[in-house]
Parts: C-alpha cells; sequence; structure tokens
C-alpha cells in the first residue's frame, strides 16, 4: 500500500510504534490468508472494530498520531466491506494536520534544496514526504470510493492532490463549518447541482 513507507514502516517499528495499525494489519493479513468467514479473522475483527470506532471518535493529539490513525482507516477501508465509510473520516483528520498541502510544501522543499545544490534531505523534507505519501493515497483511495462514475458527482470534479477546492485559493483552507453544514470539511469532494429538484 503507498501510505506506508519501507523506511520507515517496518514490522518491527510499528509494532512498537503503533498497537492499532500493527493489530489492523494483522487482522487484514488473517483475512487474506484464511478468507473472510475464517474464525481467526471473525475473532481478530471483532476485537479491532471497538478499537476502530473510539478512534474515530477521540480527538487527534499529535500529527505523528493522527498520521498513523489514517493509516489505520486507510488499510481498514482499503480490505473491509464497508470502508468506504470511513474514507471522509480520514479526509477529516488530514485537513485537520494540513496533509493536503503538504505535496506543494515538499515540492518547495526539493527545489530549494536541489538550488543550493545539496544532495540529502533533512527530518523536515522528510517528514513532509511521508504526509504526502499517505495524503495522495488517501486521495486515490477516496477517488476509487466513487459509487457511480456516470453521476453528477462526477462530471464537475476538477480536483487534484494539488488543486484547491476554492478556485483562486493557493493552498487549500477548511471550509467554515455551521450547524447546518455538518460534513463541511468533505465539501470539496462534493458537487452540488445548482438546478432545482423537483
Amino acid at each position: 500500500m503507498p501510505a506506508f513507507s519501507p523506511e520507515l514502516d517496518t514490522y518491527a517499528s510499528l509494532r512498537t510504534r503503533n498497537k492499532l495499525l500493527f493489530d489492523t494489519i494483522i487482522t487484514f493479513g488473517s483475512r487474506a490468508a484464511h478468507g473472510p468467514l475464517s474464525q481467526t479473522y471473525q475473532l481478530l475483527h471483532s476485537l479491532l472494530r471497538e478499537r476502530i470506532c473510539n478512534l474515530v471518535l477521540a480527538p487527534i493529539d499529535s500529527t505523528s498520531a493522527g498520521l498513523e490513525a489514517i493509516q489505520v482507516l486507510l488499510v481498514h477501508a482499503c480490505y473491509s466491506d464497508n470502508g468506504w465509510l470511513l474514507v471522509p473520516t480520514a479526509i477529516r483528520i488530514a485537513v485537520e494536520l494540513d496533509l493536503p498541502n503538504s505535496v506543494e510544501d515538499l515540492l518547495v522543499k526539493v527545489m530549494n534544496r536541489k538550488r543550493s545544490g545539496l544532495e540529502s534531505c533533512d527530518d523536515e523534507e522528510a517528514s513532509l514526504f511521508r504526509m504526502a505519501r499517505i495524503w495522495c493515497a488517501l486521495f486515490n483511495l477516496e477517488q476509487m470510493c466513487v459509487v457511480d462514475p456516470s453521476s453528477n458527482i462526477n462530471k464537475n470534479r476538477r480536483l487534484t492532490s494539488r488543486t484547491s477546492y476554492q478556485s483562486g485559493a493557493g493552498r487549500w483552507q477548511k471550509p467554515e463549518c455551521n450547524l447546518y453544514n455538518i460534513s463541511a470539511p468533505f465539501t470539496y469532494f462534493m458537487y452540488t447541482p445548482t438546478a432545482n429538484i423537483d
């Protein structure tokens, strides 16, 4: 899965760094090895379900925890039957962590480094690369979760992982939230038809 870094997200590292992410990978690895009806997978998945619910409802306290929460939701969304329900939650966390801007920030950082003649990247660039990798994986998964390719939702979607949902804005911005727009963090992925529906 492109959301994981081969150097950073190793088996040993995940096992010590984030138990929920490790358990999620093991659970869906069990499904791949033994099938969705196996007793092992059913037991592991029932134990994982409550922890995923707690993750969705809990506030994110740091960037590292947020990135790993998105990775958990990505793995779960890719390999479960109702994973498309988790994608908007992962997008909300990503927007809170400013992941959409990480692609632009990474490009600027790399170009500045190349202009100055430096070969090795610093910790900030490595962090931006990790954030951009997770954002692009999430963005691609969201694109795949669109149910009907011929629907009106797709006809006016001109989004890429580097464009803003507000025309003319140089960076992604969080939409304003109000009581009548509870899905505001996801509005840049939605198309609202202007025609009246009778």
